[in-house]
């Protein structure tokens, strides 16, 4: 089954029950004895919540369909009236024309339904997004596709000739859905971009370019909806004309003819009532939940001096390299020492950052949101350029044997890496993944020439990074305020959709976090299984000799379900400490096998293993391609 399938289906459920009950609605307030200042307040009062999420789109949806069915009506009435008047002209002569004139009460009650109006009309002028082409296209045609969806379910109770008004309706629905189809930005918007309004590359677009793409998750549900509408209004105002002119009866025949007709109506009735509140509940538990004041801001001060600007700084410098940002190769060790050297206040720099307080100044914008994020985005960049230029430098600091050096500078990128993310966005935290990722890579190829107090010294500072390290739910909770405050309701309603369907994973994110803590786990007992063989002689014959002299405890595996520690095996061959990986299931610790194209599937065969992880996709002569992948 496609992605798109359950959460489609969720959308087409609120859809049609939203179009229904509101066309039922709009249906009584056209056709009901009441005054028509009541019918009006009762209507404005049933989409009042709307303003207050506030969506005003949906309003002008529903205000749409609504006057669509009340105009539908009056015209159906007047032509009512011209047939009686044909048919009957001896009834009718002596009856006086109509004119178009106010009572006084009638101008005195269209005094404050035009002050609310106003008031409405003012706010959503005032507030309403900017919208494009594509979000008024499809305000307009759902409003009055709806209504006329809702004035065809009315049209085939009243027609006398049913397989006629059947086949015609049938016509017009899937002319209707058509239309809708064609032209839809809602469907395109929540699937999968969950933004209002829809980006301009949508269907309609291609449309008017003459390219129209066959997707089924916007096409296929418009032909569902529409003609569900109409059903389920054809259904209703049925069941409610038998609630009210029940005639034909038949039953006990010492229950006599008013009794039962007075039964009949009151099951009528009771059975509309539920289905009319079946019909309004999914309606009214989305306007419930969109309701809910936001969630707040997260509460992140600022630090002064940011450390954050001293490495921004220090980016922009390395930028200007193109042998430290990995734009070119350096053609020796000493033209690497040279640029390394040439921006050493850089690296100075960058290391005070560092050494600072960082908070991102992302959450202190709070009006705007939106600029103040892509301010942030726009420094994502030359952070990655400043890592590159940490890992050139420890590139030269193996090449010149200095080992403990190498393993400071790659633990510094990987600090680097989980500063970047900190308080930050799901953007920032991927980028900062990237550059631990690099800090990880120059330590496991600087492992085999430490000494057993280096390898303590570099457990330590591990031990310290997963100890800090944020948790994904505390990233993606951060990302969905973020979204909810810039997105507004229209992400608020899909995010609502999501929740409902049963999660069959954990998401790519939180299974590249725990790939990033396997990484950083298995470097951790690679390190100790180093230190303990140059300590002992031999490697150790199970994990647990390693503690407490090593470690204080074995790191656990993020991917075992049951909370195991990382596995070891020991042969004549050598050593191998692995992670099960995403697939969750021990392959003997076989590594991930690569494709023709150098790629491993982390959900195929095999297990995670550093070797494997940190070997070259490419071949040798390709590093900078290589180092780039290691992001």
């Amino acid at each position: 089954m496609a992605n798109w399938l359950p959460i489609s289906l969720l959308f087409g459920v609120v859809l049609v029950t939203s179009y229904t009950s509101m066309g039922l609605l709009t249906l009584w307030a056209a056709t009901s004895r009441w005054h028509w200042l009541l019918r009006s307040a009762v209507v404005l009062a049933v989409l009042a919540p709307l303003l207050l999420i506030p969506a005003y789109e949906p309003w002008i949806v529903f205000a749409l369909q609504a006057c669509t069915v009340a105009v539908g009506v009056q015209l159906w009435r007047w032509r009512a009236a011209r047939r009686h008047v044909r048919e009957s002209p001896s009834e009718n002569c002596d009856t006086p024309k109509r004119r178009f004139r106010f009572s006084l009460a009638t101008l005195l009650a269209l005094v404050p339904m035009v002050a609310v109006l106003t008031a409405i009309s003012t706010r959503i002028v005032a507030n309403l997004p900017e919208q494009n082409t594509e979000a008024w296209t499809t305000i307009v045609l759902n409003g009055l596709c709806s209504g006329c969806a809702v004035l065809l379910g009315a049209w085939m109770v009243a027609g006398r000739r049913k397989r006629i008004v059947r086949l015609a309706a049938l016509v017009l629905c899937l002319g209707l859905a058509a239309v809708m189809a064609a032209f839809d930005g809602l469907l395109v918007s929540a699937l999968p971009q969950r933004y209002w309004p829809p980006f301009p590359a949508t269907v309609a677009t291609m449309i008017r370019d003459g390219v129209m793409p066959w997707r089924p998750d916007v096409v296929l549900p418009w032909f569902v909806i529409t003609p569900a509408v109409t059903l389920g209004l054809w259904m209703m105002v049925a069941l409610w004309h038998r609630g009210t002119n029940a005639s034909h009866v038949c039953g006990d025949p010492h229950v006599s003819a008013p009794q039962r007709r007075h039964g009949r109506r009151i099951a009528a009735r009771c059975v509309f009532a539920a289905l009319f509140a079946a019909l309004a509940f999914p309606p009214a538990l989305v306007v419930e939940k969109l309701l809910h004041p936001l969630p707040p801001l997260p509460d992140v001060t600022v630090p002064v001096p940011n450390g954050l600007d001293d490495m921004v700084a220090a980016a922009q410098e390395f930028e200007k390299s193109s042998i430290l940002s990995m734009a070119a190769e350096p053609s020796s060790t000493d033209e690497l020492a040279a640029e390394v050297a040439k921006y050493a206040g850089a690296y100075q720099r960058l290391r005070q950052g560092l050494s600072r307080d960082v908070g991102p100044e992302l959450w202190t914008h709070e009006e705007d949101l939106a600029d103040a994020y892509y301010a942030s985005v726009n420094n994502l960049m030359p952070m990655r350029w400043a890592a590159r230029a940490l890992m050139r430098e420890a590139k030269l600091a193996q090449q010149q044997n200095r080992h403990n050096d190498a393993v400071r500078i790659a633990l510094e990128n990987v600090r680097f890496g989980q500063v970047i993310g900190r308080d930050a966005l799901m953007v920032d935290y991927l980028t900062g993944r990237g550059v631990e990722e690099i800090g990880d890579r120059s330590l496991y190829q600087s492992l085999p020439y430490l000494n057993a107090e280096q390898c303590r010294e570099a457990i330590a500072a591990l031990v310290e990074v997963e100890r800090r390290r944020e948790p994904i739910d505390e990233v993606l909770r951060r990302d969905r305020i973020w979204e909810e405050h810039v997105a507004g309701w229209f992400h608020r309603f899909c995010q609502l959709l999501s929740d409902v369907l049963p999660q069959k994973d954990s998401g790519i994110e939180s299974q590249m976090h725990a790939r990033q803590q396997a990484v950083t786990r298995l470097l951790i007992l690679e390190l100790a299984l180093r230190a303990f063989r140059l300590e002992h002689g031999t490697p150790p014959d199970r994990l647990e000799q390693l503690t407490p002299e090593f470690l204080d405890e074995l790191p656990h595996d993020p991917f075992a379900p049951n909370g195991k520690s990382l596995r070891y095996i020991r042969s004549e061959e050598g050593c191998v400490v692995y992670s099960i990986g995403a697939n969750c299931r021990d392959d003997g610790g076989r590594p991930f096998v690569r494709d023709e194209n150098g790629w491993c599937d982390p959900y195929g065969d095999g297990d995670l293993r550093l070797d494997a992880h940190f070997a070259p996709d490419e071949p040798a002569e390709d590093a900078a391609a290589t180092d780039n992948d290691g992001q």
